[in-house]
């Protein structure tokens, strides 16, 4: 109403979720964000109406809007206290101070970054796989590039992180193929070269801010901008990222039939990974994201079963 736009609305349901495969086989490799079936639904939907249009991919990278970026906020910004809470404060900070000395030290912006960009642990991968690895092979090569950005501010390098590995290697491929599946041209405004170099230069305590109502703010800079046109409430509404209810719609599924889909007659999946561990993560409900580790092994295996002649020559 407020933009007076036309909109559109078009539903994904579960049962689109349970036809997977197509969607796999778009792309070259097996790739594991579930976000990846709205987003083709969103492109063929679009496509039959216009040829190009714009997405707001590369704001949460470059203006600190992630929940990673909020939840690594006690570790950078300083608290603002009253004089008695700030003397508590400086009694907590010696008492850290004497656990640094037995060894103990906040996580870096990598460790922070890679604990919450990651859906398998390392010990949950060597686990799966069925044997002790040398070293962790899921950040390697980012880990490598950490010293570019050592000096920076505790944001500026999970900010790095994620322009550098999730937004080309996740965001931006998922788009592109999608989009090009079905003729669709993206433009993504917020990533323009010259736009980009300035939001590079925004000091930290201007992306993510503190609020008395809500604790941290991220993208702060763009929703003060964003409160010339909206209401406040609109603006700050909570967080709400384009995927699907990956949870509810694996919970759905009985276990005998993702079983069947993983480990039945001629699996592929279990060329590479302890049948036994996936059964137990299949049957722990308690297990942290267990839908989403549920359906990264479902696109591995779909994947597998694809390209069977390849992988058995390999």
């Amino acid at each position: 109403d407020q933009c007076g736009t036309d909109h559109h609305l078009a539903t994904l349901s579960h049962s689109d979720f349970e036809s997977l495969s197509d969607s796999v086989s778009f792309y070259g490799e097996p790739f594991g964000d579930h976000s990846a079936l709205p987003t083709m639904m969103l492109c063929q939907f679009a496509a039959s109406e216009v040829k190009m249009v714009l997405s707001g991919d590369g704001g949460d990278e470059l203006f600190g809007g992630y929940d990673r970026y909020l939840r690594a906020a006690p570790l950078w910004m300083p608290e603002r206290t009253s004089p008695g809470r700030q003397a508590f404060q400086r009694l907590r900070s010696a008492a850290r101070h004497m656990i640094g000395r037995q060894g103990y030290s906040p996580p870096s912006p990598y460790a922070h970054w890679h604990q919450n960009a990651r859906i398998f642990t390392f010990e949950e991968l060597q686990h799966l796989i069925g044997k002790r690895l040398p070293n962790d092979p899921g950040g390697a090569p980012l880990a490598k590039r950490t010293s570019t950005c050592q000096s920076w501010p505790y944001l500026s390098q999970l900010q790095y992180f994620d322009i550098n590995a999730y937004l080309p290697g996740d965001i931006l491929t998922k788009v592109d193929i999608a989009s090009m599946q079905h003729g669709l041209e993206v433009r993504v405004p917020l990533l323009d070269h010259k736009l980009a170099e300035f939001a590079a230069t925004i000091p930290p305590e201007f992306l993510v801010t503190r609020s008395h109502e809500s604790g941290f703010v991220g993208k702060a800079l763009l929703k003060d901008l964003a409160e010339r046109r909206f209401s406040r409430d609109f603006v700050h509404r909570k967080k709400q990222g384009f995927g699907i209810p990956i949870a509810q719609w694996v919970g759905r599924m009985a276990l005998p039939t993702i079983e069947e889909r993983l480990l039945g007659g001629g699996s592929e999946i279990t060329q590479f990974v302890d049948g036994a561990a996936v059964t137990k993560l299949i049957e722990n409900n308690e297990s942290p994201m267990r839908s989403r580790k549920i359906w990264l092994l479902m696109v591995l295996q779909q994947w597998l079963s694809k390209h069977h002649s390849t992988t058995s020559t390999h």
